[in-house]
């Protein structure tokens, strides 16, 4: 669960990452546009990682059973339902193509939000990770 969890965390992140470099604004001076077929890509791969985590032994399953965890659990599971919903915004805005720098500032907000969503998931796994640990290592005393 976890090993499944941060390696969907890096192929979210990788693909963060290939959109911002197809963002760079074209040598002609036009706005930047939108790469709409790696945007839906990672609305899907989204989709999914957020329907993993949240579903029967996903992350989240294991993240409710620490209760020292319990505010930072739910403000993530909150902002899933928010990144969702501003994610399919987002992706109809970009594909308008009347104004596109706006809909790329709107765009990179959302991938800024979804970067900082995931690293605060991974700090959870880190210290799921470090109790686990500490526990086992009690355990051996």
């Amino acid at each position: 669960m976890i090993i499944s969890a941060r390696a969907q965390h890096r192929r979210l992140l990788r693909t963060i990452v290939r959109i911002l470099r197809r963002f760079r604004p074209p040598s002609d001076g036009s706005p930047p546009r939108v790469p709409l077929d790696l945007l839906d890509e990672l609305l899907t791969d989204l989709s999914a990682h957020f329907a993993e985590e949240e579903g029967p032994g996903g992350l989240y399953e294991r993240l409710d059973g620490e209760p020292t965890l319990a505010t930072d659990v739910a403000r993530l599971r909150s902002d899933h339902v928010h990144l969702a919903a501003w994610g399919r915004v987002v992706r109809e805005r970009a594909a308008w193509d009347d104004a596109p720098l706006e809909a790329a500032e709107h765009v990179s907000a959302f991938l800024r939000a979804l970067g900082e969503h995931e690293a605060k998931e991974e700090q959870l796994i880190r210290k799921l990770m470090d109790q686990d640990r500490d526990d086992s290592g009690n355990r051996e005393c």
